[in-house]
């Protein structure tokens, strides 16, 4: 269904909102190495894309509904045949049983087809500790400032990102927002993985343009062949020589011998170049084909998405993974804070703010700016902080295992938001 006029503008202004307000801190607190498996992933998001936009094809390139059906197919012949996508797959889909009713009366709640709870294995084949290069974290993939936005709590000691429910919760609310949007699942899929939608639903609302899922991919194809075309028309590359770099590593870098280098640059001494001296390198077909597959990178979850998602389903639906875990049942324990009390610290003028002094006297930075709010942006040199005393301190899992004689494996598996030894911050946990 298409969707223009007034209320498309509203629209898209809000929900462009939620994803450019700063988020001011939130890198130095929740800064994760991204994990091994989601970079598989992303490695075979980039590979999908190059496998079906082949720069060495002629003429511009085509996307559009018949290249998402060949996307898709193309993602259900990896799930199949790949042994490594294959194994991860079938345990992503046993291992959301555990929380799978749970998961669908979210999702229905907020109004959504239960079915979207299944968007978790694209994105990170169901993986609560999942973190992406770009800091996107948990099953459904958040950035700090998306997740923030949608009540997700995001610090150094607890991630609701990587809380199965509460993620879900966001997801199933911000897919809400977009289906709003866009009265259109797959605008609404595309929009939940990729940048472009936001772009392409300006240009429509600023032309009076229809929206529509066939006009966004044009709109992508079109970006595709600027890319493409771009490529193509470089003949040569402009490349500065570092120190200690010689001729001939240059030119192998490029695939070139040190003769066609310095014969390009009219240099009559292979030997006589310097650090900061500006090349120009011709472009082999092979090089142009490495620099369009580098642009393309980017495209990459504007590429893959609806039409990976779409596959899942479908290989699900065919019986392709059958087995899932039972649901866990559990219970909701409210945590308890102990007396309280504080000591006093004295500022250095190299503490620089409350974060640094957290990790600095290894206590938890959240209750650090409870009893310190106005410091967290007049922090100085000489002002007295006051820290909580042992007393005051919030209590671990390790706390809660021992207290309900639960065993600490389970109390993780449950509650994955909590880093492994930090305090508690939620009122309330799973046990």
């Amino acid at each position: 269904m298409a969707v223009a006029g007034s209320s498309l503008i509203k629209a898209v202004e809000l929900i462009a909102n939620k994803f450019e307000n700063k988020d001011e801190g939130a890198e130095e607190e929740t800064k994760d190495k991204p994990t091994e498996e989601q970079e598989k992933i992303e490695i075979e998001d980039n590979v999908s894309s190059k496998e079906i936009l082949n720069f060495n094809n002629e003429g511009p390139i085509q996307f559009n509904l018949k290249t998402t059906e060949a996307i898709k197919n193309n993602w259900k012949e990896k799930y199949c045949h790949d042994p490594k996508l294959k194994e991860s797959f079938a345990r992503a889909y046993r291992e959301m049983g555990h929380w799978r009713p749970y998961l669908e009366k979210i999702f229905m709640e907020k109004g959504m087809p239960k079915e979207l709870i299944f968007l978790a294995i694209p994105e990170s084949h169901w993986q609560p500790q999942a973190v992406s290069k770009a800091g996107a974290a948990g099953p459904y993939q958040f950035m700090p400032k998306t997740a923030k936005m949608y009540n997700l709590k995001v610090s150094i000691d607890y991630d609701e990102r990587k809380d199965p429910l509460a993620s879900a919760r966001a997801c199933a609310d911000l897919l809400a927002d977009l289906y709003k949007t866009t009265k259109d699942w797959n605008l609404a899929l595309s929009g939940y993985n990729g940048g472009f939608i936001w772009e392409y639903l300006g240009t429509a609302k600023a032309g009076k343009a229809e929206v529509s899922y066939e006009n966004f991919l044009k709109f992508v194809e079109n970006k595709l062949n600027l890319a493409k075309n771009e490529v193509k028309g470089m003949n040569s590359q402009a490349r500065i020589v570092k120190r200690g770099e010689s001729l001939s590593v240059i030119a192998a870098e490029y695939g070139l011998s040190s003769a066609e280098l310095a014969d390009y640059n009219k240099i009559s001494n292979p030997e006589d170049i310097k650090a900061g001296q500006k090349l120009a390198v011709p472009l082999r077909q092979e090089k142009k084909e490495a620099i369009f597959n580098k642009k393309i990178s980017g495209f990459s979850e504007n590429l893959n998405y609806p039409a990976k998602y779409y596959a899942i389903m479908e290989l699900i639906k065919e019986g392709l993974v059958k087995e899932q875990a039972g649901p866990i049942i559990f219970e909701i324990k409210e945590v308890k804070r102990s007396e309280s009390g504080y000591n006093f610290y004295t500022a250095k003028a190299g503490d620089r703010n409350l974060f640094r002094i957290a990790k600095k006297l290894k206590i938890n930075y959240k209750e650090l700016v409870k009893f310190n709010p106005l410091a967290v942006k007049n922090l100085r040199a000489g002002l007295e902080i006051k820290i909580p005393s042992v007393k005051s301190r919030l209590i671990t899992l390790a706390d809660v295992a021992r207290q309900t004689n639960k065993p600490m494996a389970r109390l993780e598996f449950l509650n994955p938001a909590i880093k492994k030894n930090a305090p508690i911050i939620a009122k309330q946990i799973r046990i």
